[in-house]
């Protein structure tokens, strides 16, 4: 089972807008399909809260109005161009399991719907199965945490052989601590909690992915107790001195855990006063490792805290959970703890990295060229500046951790008679999702760009509600992309019925009693470059 864990490409839009690069094509015959089927739950007719969306290949684009089932359960889309398309079926509060036509709950493992000029496409059904919750609250030794991360993820087979983690949904706690997911499809799930500041764990009171226990889930019933006690992270600090007392900066300082010196716990380097911080430590006992490259004398300048050459000598130092441990300095003095400095491997050329920095894909380093040619090598890689992976791995493979984080890895090479030699490579670009896969079907010839209302249609697209409306319980909008805000303009209005309920022009609406029994909805406005589209979201009656 592997320890990595991967967060899909959920977004349906790119992350930047620009009005002049919105190319998003027409359809090039008249919109006069449509699109109908009958919907059910456990073989019941389904009629209310679940809406139909007909979107293109790439997810970019919904076509047709949405619908809405009948009382009996059916729905038609009408206005569909021709071409080839997917079709989902969603509840906005979470009651039952997203899902895409045919019994698909990932957008890119659905069926593909062909619809010609005219044409009417019958028999687009859905069983819609009652989702799963699980709840919780995660703590601290001091209490509850609120803003914490609750990540669920499901196993997964990958096509080489093997299995993986694939991120399914989360949560944050509230302010007492508390979470919620909601909309889980029945199943086993591995559940990760993580806080600035705290140690990552899984359910239950678990270090590693290996050691953890998985969460059962049914449909339509919630899972409590879901808890978790995040231990704070430890550090260690001190300062780097050469031997008249000047500072080190760039001194490279490792700290390792319970003597595994095959598996840094982290790595930095000292500033421009010589100081140092280690950070994220779990409570464990640490060797702290010093190493300074000498450019005028072409030596290293290392030892082990405290003022030792050799590993077996160091002192170590227990911490426990929360800890700052200070005042872990380092004199370093040449031929201190060696009597004869030996020349260390020269790097050449530096290090590369090959492949593209997607969550999931894997990286390569190439450790560049040395003098005299090295006998191995091992790689500390980093993500920003955090270390994230060392050992004799010349690979690495981002996590949803290291999304919009560049990069690097730092090569050790070693040669018989030498110090060992350090190189870094260039950063990669910033870590993104991967792009969506495509079903293998022909595509559309493309054609030109439409004007700023398919643009915003494609954006409104987005939005969701979460939430249940329930008497006493807030529901929220969500999809409206910040980073859209200086093109677009957004104007909202919640209703009740079919009256506008008074000053709820917010994204977020307090169900009341008043509002009981009535269809709570909200109407979202999108203007930009003179074009205005409106896209309305029905919750269901509230309740």
């Amino acid at each position: 089972m592997s320890s990595r864990l991967r967060r899909p490409a959920v977004a349906l839009l790119a992350t930047t807008l620009s009005l002049s690069v919105l190319g998003l094509a027409p359809a090039a015959h008249a919109a006069d399909g449509s699109i109908s089927g009958h919907i059910t739950t456990g073989g019941v007719d389904l009629t209310d809260g679940v809406y139909v969306s007909v979107f293109t290949l790439d997810g970019d684009q919904t076509v047709g109005e949405e619908a809405y089932p009948d009382e009996d359960g059916n729905y038609v889309v009408e206005g569909v161009a021709p071409g080839t398309y997917v079709v989902t079926f969603q509840v906005p509060d979470g009651t039952y399991v997203y899902e895409a036509y045919n019994d698909a709950t990932q957008f890119e493992d659905a069926d593909p719907v062909t619809v010609a000029s005219g044409e009417s496409v019958t028999g687009i059904d859905a069983d819609m199965a009652l989702s799963g919750q699980i709840t919780g609250v995660v703590e601290s030794s001091a209490g509850p945490l609120a803003d914490a991360s609750v990540g669920v993820y499901a196993e997964v087979s990958l096509p080489g052989g093997g299995t993986d983690w694939d991120y399914v949904d989360g949560a944050s706690t509230n302010d007492l601590g508390s979470y919620e997911v909601e909309g889980l499809e029945a199943g086993s799930y591995l559940v990760d909690f993580s806080a600035d500041g705290y140690q990552t764990e899984y359910f239950d009171d678990a270090a590693t992915i290996d050691d953890a226990a998985l969460v059962e889930v049914e449909g339509g019933e919630a899972t409590p107790d879901i808890d978790a006690v995040l231990a704070e992270d430890a550090t260690i600090s001190g300062t780097v001195t050469g031997a008249e007392g000047q500072p080190l900066p760039g001194t490279y300082v490792i700290a390792y855990a319970d003597r595994d010196f095959q598996d840094p716990a982290d790595i930095t380097q000292a500033d421009t006063d010589g100081g140092y911080t280690l950070d994220g430590l779990r409570a464990a006992g640490y060797v702290v490792y010093f190493s300074y490259e000498d450019d005028s004398t072409q030596t290293y300048l290392d030892e082990y805290y405290d003022n030792v050459g050799e590993e077996e000598d160091a002192t170590v130092l227990g911490l426990a959970a929360g800890d700052d441990e200070v005042g872990i300095d380092a004199q370093l003095i040449a031929g201190e703890h060696v009597p004869v400095e030996l020349p260390y491997v020269v790097n050449v050329t530096e290090p590369t990295i090959s492949g593209t920095p997607y969550v999931g894909a894997t990286l390569t380093a190439n450790p560049g060229t040395w003098t005299p040619t090295p006998t191995s090598y091992e790689y500390y890689w980093f993500a920003g500046n955090d270390f994230v992976q060392g050992g004799t791995s010349a690979t690495y493979v981002p996590t949803a951790a290291d999304l919009g984080k560049v990069i690097g890895v730092l090569v050790e090479a070693y040669a018989d008679g030498h110090d060992n030699g350090y190189a870094g490579s260039a950063g990669t670009a910033p870590v993104t999702l991967a792009p969506v896969p495509v079903p293998p079907v022909a595509t559309p010839t493309p054609t030109p760009a439409v004007a700023p209302e398919a643009a915003l249609t494609s954006i409104l697209k987005s939005l969701d509600v979460k939430g249940a409306p329930k008497v006493g319980s807030t529901v929220k909008l969500t999809g409206l992309d910040a980073s859209f805000r200086t093109a677009v303009k957004y104007k909202l209005q919640w209703y009740a019925g079919s009256k506008a309920i008074k000053k709820a022009t917010k994204s977020k609406l307090k169900i009341t009693s008043a509002m009981k029994g009535k269809k709570i909805s909200v109407k979202v406005t999108a203007t930009a470059a003179g074009a205005k589209v409106t896209k309305k979201l029905i919750l269901g009656k509230a309740r």
